[in-house]
């Protein structure tokens, strides 16, 4: 206030430097005794305005001028500072303080909300709220036939954690509502709404790998190439180019498309796309994991979690007709979460497969066989493995029981993988002894106990 230009002026001091930022109109006190009431507003987005009134009796304010200027956000100190001559040091009068913010006067926004997963959903608020309609779970809900929570918390103030019970299918937008907000100043926003989406979340064998043709030629009655079909065995439709095909020594991963629950796709290489026309769903992948004809390591997986994983082998097929080529695998249940050799067989179907469709020896009968040792090889001074024709349960060994006569000693199990069994021995194996061995208490993925 003041200056050569006897103008009402607002500044910005950074340190110990001061830059004009309003620059008000000249000669506004230009009076020997001038007198004003000056008021300084700042918005929340950085506009500031400089107001004054010079009347002697208050008639309101004039604008001085405004500005957007955001170089200092908070400010710890408030003062006063007075630039004069000698024969003013007793010119100054100061009255009716007043530094404060401006009184709040909005009910609280719904700024986001966001998936945790766990049937949980955390929403986010623009300011602290009053704990108790923030509590009430009834004062919020989630759009598609979800509803209300079954219990909301607040936390740190600002946020509010939502637990339902269930009803979030995956690689899904959902709206929620929020009604009856009110923040610690009592200003109520009474509806305001917001979003999230819930990713796509696969399991274990919800779309299986469900026929493989490895080995097309001679030529039975299905094209000359090569093909896996995939099945869709679980409750929700999944985006295809979410998933990732693989062999021991390729990875490809799928384009975009959807699979809906219980549909089938052809996968084979891009340039044998045609061949399969009128099958069925066919994708043609750039970069195709050649099938071994005695054997491979077959998987499908999503976003790093494996979904299923078939180590098909030769010896697989029955019957030595069909072992030479031209006739798929197929696997008998694609819903039971066991896999293996005993899940899978040669197809019966005329034409040497059933890509695109139902397989020919399909059944959801339950696995009710035990599972039975295929093979028992000794590595000296003191190991012996067994492998088995189907997954085992894991878990435990303690229902594992080998008899070896003569005695071996005290015997420790270890699962090598779910169907290698790895046993050491106590005493040394003596390479020219003919030993008679049993082994009882093994558990398939079914249950089924050896």
């Amino acid at each position: 206030m003041g200056n050569t230009d006897d103008e009402i002026s607002l500044y910005r001091q950074t340190g110990g430097t001061g830059t004009k930022i309003i620059d008000g109109p000249d000669d506004w006190v230009n009076v020997s005794a001038p007198h004003a009431r000056i008021r300084v507003t700042r918005s929340g987005s950085g506009n500031w305005q400089l107001e004054a009134d010079t009347s002697s009796g208050f008639s309101g304010y004039t604008s001085m001028g405004t500005v957007t200027d955001n170089t200092h956000n908070t400010s710890a100190y408030f003062g006063l500072l007075c630039d004069y001559s000698s024969t003013r040091s007793d010119k100054f009068f100061f009255d009716n303080f007043s530094v404060s913010a401006l009184p709040d006067t909005s009910g609280p926004a719904l700024d986001s909300a966001r998936w945790l997963g766990n049937d949980s959903v955390m929403l986010y608020f623009n300011e602290s709220l009053d704990p108790a309609p923030a509590n009430i779970p009834g004062n919020y809900t989630v759009s598609g036939g979800v509803g209300s929570p079954n219990a909301a918390a607040l936390q740190g103030g600002n946020r509010v954690a939502l637990a339902f019970s269930g009803g979030f299918p995956s690689n899904t937008s959902f709206e929620v509502v929020a009604q009856n907000m009110a923040d610690l100043q009592g200003n109520v926003t009474s509806v305001d709404t917001t979003s999230f989406f819930v990713p796509l979340s696969l399991n274990y064998r919800d779309v299986v790998i469900n026929e493989i043709f490895a080995d097309p030629t001679p030529v039975v009655g299905l094209p000359e190439a090569e093909f896996v079909e995939i099945y869709n065995a679980g409750s929700v439709t999944v985006p295809l180019d979410a998933l990732v095909f693989s062999d021991a020594s390729t990875t490809s991963a799928l384009p975009a498309g959807s699979l809906a629950p219980g549909a089938y796709a052809i996968l084979c290489s891009e340039d044998d796309t045609g061949l399969f026309s009128g099958m069925g769903t066919v994708i043609g992948l750039s970069t195709w994991p050649t099938l071994n004809n005695t054997g491979d390591n077959l998987s499908l997986s999503a976003a790093g979690t494996l979904l299923d994983e078939v180590n098909y082998a030769r010896a697989w097929y029955a019957t030595s007709e069909k072992r030479n080529g031209g006739w798929s695998l197929e696997q008998v249940n694609p819903q039971t979460p066991c896999t293996g050799q005993t899940n899978w067989r040669e197809s019966e179907n005329p034409l040497g497969g059933t890509p695109g469709t139902v397989n020919s020896i399909f059944s959801l009968a339950p696995d009710t066989l035990p599972p039975s040792v295929t093979g028992v090889s000794v590595f000296p001074p003191a190991e012996i493995r067994v492998t088995v024709n189907e997954p085992l349960q894991t878990g435990s060994v303690a229902n594992i029981t080998a008899s070896i006569s003569p005695s071996l000693g005290n015997l420790t199990y270890t699962y090598l993988s779910a169907t290698e069994l790895q046993i050491i021995t106590g005493n040394p194996i003596d390479t020219g002894v003919a030993y008679d061995f049993s082994l009882s208490g093994l558990t398939d993925c079914a249950g089924n106990v050896q």
